[in-house]
């Protein structure tokens, strides 16, 4: 009895879902940060070798050993390094694991703090905070408000939860569905 596995329908949707995977959170939001705080072009060239020499060998060969074994990655590895290859292969889908509850956790707070900037006027989110509207435009000499301060003190409540649990719920049924759901997902979400 043969398993039938679920396919790829296209090329654009395999590699927006590569490249989703690949460029990540840390390149979104640190490597820009870094970038600056460390000497703006002077931290691409490190970063740009690491790339060449590791990321891309280490993709390419994860993608031929897929192609060549057509097995999960625990059992590829199993085939070409026995048990202690099986070992690797199952602590690199935990580590997937826990990054996905890392990035889930993030994109459900990203989510509940939309929901609460759209469903809070402009007045409510500053009057929240220690400043008024008139100090921080500028009226009697005050500062900006606390952005910190602020978005604690509009976002203490169940928004976030909800948000993250809505979030698991989502990425449950677009991965159980397979590649199909998951093409359509990443043509929407990675250009985002």
């Amino acid at each position: 009895m043969t398993s039938s596995r679920s396919q790829w329908k296209s090329r654009f949707g395999f590699i927006l879902a590569a490249s989703g995977s690949a460029i990540g959170l840390g390149n979104i939001v640190f490597f820009p940060a870094n970038a600056y705080k460390f000497g703006g072009g002077a931290f691409y060239l490190p970063y740009l070798i690491a790339l060449v020499l590791v990321g891309m060998p280490v993709m390419i060969a994860e993608f031929g050993l897929g192609g060549m074994t057509r097995k999960s990655f625990p059992l590829a590895m199993r085939e070409i390094g026995g048990s202690f290859g099986e070992f690797f292969g199952w602590f690199a889908i935990l580590n997937a694991g826990f990054i996905t509850m890392y990035y889930i956790t993030i994109l459900g707070w990203v989510c509940g703090m939309g929901i609460e900037a759209v469903s809070h006027p402009v007045g409510e989110v500053f009057a929240a905070s220690s400043t008024t509207q008139i100090d921080w435009l500028g009226g009697s000499g005050g500062t900006l408000p606390n952005p910190v301060g602020t978005f604690f003190s509009v976002v203490s409540s169940w928004t976030p939860v909800y948000a993250v649990l809505f979030v698991w719920v989502l990425n449950f049924l677009l991965v159980s569905r397979g590649t199909k759901t998951i093409e359509v997902a990443v043509k929407v979400f990675v250009p985002l």
